[in-house]
C-alpha cells in the first residue's frame, strides 16, 4: 500500500527478505491466481489432450508453459488463502486481548528465538527449481527453435545467471548451517518496548565459538507496496524500508555468549507482523572474522507499545 508514510530519512533496504510474499493479500490473491490456475490449466490440457493443429512449438513445451501458469496461480490462490485464514484467527485473538498484540500479532516465544535458515534455504531451492521450468520455453525459443530468436536466449541466459546466484546462496545458507548450527537469541525481558533499551543474548556455542565477535544491527523495518516502473516495465513490489536502526559491536562474553544493548527512542513505531504490509523490528549479525564461510543470521525482536 502506497498510502503508508514514510519518513524522509527512511532508507531502502535492497537485500532484505520481506515477510510478505508478493504485493497482493486476502481475497485479491485468491481471484487473481484463480485465473492464472484455470489460463495455465486450460493451455496445457488442449496441448496434452488436443490436436497439434496451430501450434507453434512441441507439445512437451505448450503443456510446460500452462502448467507454469497454473502453478504460479496456485501459489498466489494458496498465500492469498492464508491470508485470509491468518486475519481471521489473528482479529479472534485480538478480540480477546487487545491490550497485549505479543501474544497474537505473532507466535512468540517469551524467552527467545531462533535462526530460520531452513526455512530461507527452502525458499531458495523452491525458487530456484520454479524458474528452471519457468525458463524452460524461452530456452527451446532462444536456442532449439526451428528458426531461434537471440532476444530470447539472451533472457535465458540473463535468468539463468540469476538460478545460479540463487542456488549459491542456497549453498552457502547450507554450508553455514552446516558450519554454525542452529542460532538462538535469548530475550533480557518480553516483550520491549518503546523508550526502553533492547537487552538481547546470542548463544555461542558449536561452531560460533571460534568467532571472537559480532556485529549486530537492530532496525526497524516498514514494507510497503509500491508500483514502480513505466509502460510494461510497470510492477508493483514489495519494497522494504528501516525507519530507524542502530548498530554495534559485541565482544564475547564471559559466558561464551554476545550481549548486545541497544536504547531505542520513544518515538519509534512498533511491530506489526500481523499485518500486510507488515512491519518488524530485525536483529541482523553478522562476522568475517573466521577464515571461511562467514556468520549471518536475522532475528524478529518483540518491540510493542503499551504496558503489561
Amino acid at each position: 500500500m502506497t498510502s503508508i508514510e514514510i519518513p524522509s530519512n527512511a532508507v531502502e533496504l535492497r537485500t532484505s527478505s520481506p515477510r510478505s510474499a508478493f504485493a497482493m493479500t486476502g481475497w485479491p490473491s485468491v481471484h487473481y491466481g484463480t485465473l492464472f490456475v484455470l489460463a495455465g490449466a486450460g493451455v496445457a490440457a488442449r496441448a496434452f489432450f488436443g490436436g497439434t493443429e496451430g501450434m507453434h512449438a512441441p507439445r512437451t513445451i505448450v503443456v510446460v508453459c500452462g502448467a507454469i501458469f497454473a502453478l504460479a496461480g496456485l501459489y498466489v490462490a494458496i498465500n492469498g488463502i492464508v491470508d485470509i485464514r491468518r486475519k481471521r484467527a489473528t482479529a479472534e485473538r485480538a478480540a480477546a486481548m487487545p491490550a497485549e498484540p505479543w501474544w497474537w500479532d505473532y507466535p512468540w516465544r517469551p524467552e527467545g528465538i531462533g535462526s530460520d535458515t531452513r526455512r530461507e534455504i527452502a525458499k531458495a531451492l523452491g525458487f530456484a527449481l520454479f524458474f528452471m521450468i519457468f525458463l524452460t520455453p524461452f530456452h527451446w525459443i532462444g536456442f532449439f527453435a526451428t528458426h531461434p530468436v537471440p532476444p530470447f536466449a539472451v533472457g535465458a541466459v540473463i535468468f539463468d545467471l540469476m538460478v545460479v546466484a540463487v542456488l549459491a546462496r542456497a549453498v552457502r545458507l547450507t554450508l553455514m548451517r552446516r558450519r554454525y548450527g542452529a542460532s538462538w537469541l535469548s530475550f533480557k525481558r518480553f516483550p520491549f518496548h518503546p523508550g526502553e533499551p533492547v537487552e538481547v543474548s546470542l548463544d555461542g556455542y558449536g561452531g560460533l565459538s571460534a568467532v571472537p565477535r559480532l556485529t549486530g544491527t537492530l532496525r526497524c523495518v516498514q514494507e510497503r507496496y509500491e508500483t514502480r516502473g513505466t509502460g510494461r516495465e510497470r510492477s508493483t513490489k514489495v519494497i522494504c524500508y528501516a525507519l530507524w536502526s542502530a548498530t554495534m559491536v559485541a565482544e564475547r562474553n564471559r559466558n561464551g555468549g554476545f550481549d548486545f544493548t541497544f536504547d531505542v527512542p520513544t518515538d519509534v513505531r512498533v511491530t506489526a507482523l500481523a499485518e500486510r504490509p507488515a512491519r518488524y523490528w530485525e536483529l541482523a549479525v553478522n562476522s568475517d572474522d573466521v577464515p571461511g564461510v562467514d556468520y549471518s543470521a536475522s532475528f524478529y525482536v518483540p518491540v510493542y507499545g503499551g504496558g503489561r
